[in-house]
């Protein structure tokens, strides 16, 4: 990727991300954590974590392996012992598993069951060594500029009851002006859409518990069921009913 074809913006999903950094001159945010990046570190996003990837360097290239995957794609006890060190919020460095998904990057351009079974096997040992080798922990997360940190919590704590931006610059005796520009600089989404981002995961935590669609709108805060829908749908790609149906919830 480059600055003209790299969709940097602060968003979500309901699957596990795992990146394995190559080159380029930029950091990774993940929740209140940021992550200054070198070759070979690895990177693993939770669901429903909100993160971006900022270009520092807008003439860079940036490189990276990655890999989407739900739970039940993988072996059952590892599984346990990933999302327990997912919760974390470590980065790791490994050569090794630099070159295991560099291995399967070459072996997934041939479609064919063999060729397959062997990246699936292949994606266990970078499991199987994040789990195991203690030793490539680098420990460099840092956080969030104290001022968007409190910025983001007051919104993360509050979402279900902000009206408007300038509620939430009222808070911090900011103008709307300089708030949104901040915000937008380092997240690179507005307020508002983070706040329907926000609205729409925990939403989705309800939706998936049995809530109803009408109780989940208005307990995470929004005004009406019609602007549910459709910034549900503009967030996820599917109404609230479809989101159900796929997750097999009644």
């Amino acid at each position: 990727y480059n600055e003209s074809n790299y969709p940097s913006t602060l968003h979500y999903h309901d699957y596990y991300e795992l990146v394995v950094f190559v080159e380029g001159d930029i950091e990774y945010l993940c929740d209140e954590n940021v992550y200054p990046v070198k070759k070979g570190d690895v990177i693993i996003i939770p669901p429903h974590s909100f993160h971006l990837s900022r270009l520092i360097n807008k003439s860079t290239e940036y490189k990276r392996h990655v890999f989407y995957f739900f739970g039940d794609q993988i072996d059952k006890e590892l599984f346990c012992l990933f999302a327990k060190k997912a919760k974390k919020g470590e980065i790791y460095n490994s050569e090794k598993i630099l070159s295991l998904a560099t291995d399967i990057k070459e072996q997934i351009k041939e479609d064919c069951p063999v060729k397959k079974a062997l990246c699936n096997a292949l994606f266990t040992q970078i499991i199987c060594t994040i789990l195991s080798d203690e030793s490539m922990k680098d420990g460099k997360s840092q956080t969030l500029p104290e001022k968007l940190s409190q910025i983001k919590s007051f919104i993360d704590n509050n979402y279900g009851q902000i009206n408007s931006v300038s509620a939430v610059a009222n808070e911090f005796y900011y103008s709307r002006e300089y708030l949104s520009r901040i915000f937008k600089k380092y997240f690179n989404t507005t307020v508002n859409e983070y706040i329907n981002k926000l609205r729409v995961v925990e939403s989705q935590k309800l939706l998936s518990k049995g809530e109803s669609v009408t109780d989940a709108c208005y307990r995470v805060g929004f005004g009406s069921l019609s602007t549910y829908i459709r910034v549900f749908n503009s967030v996820t790609g599917m109404t609230p009913l479809e989101y159900k149906k796929a997750m097999g919830i009644k």
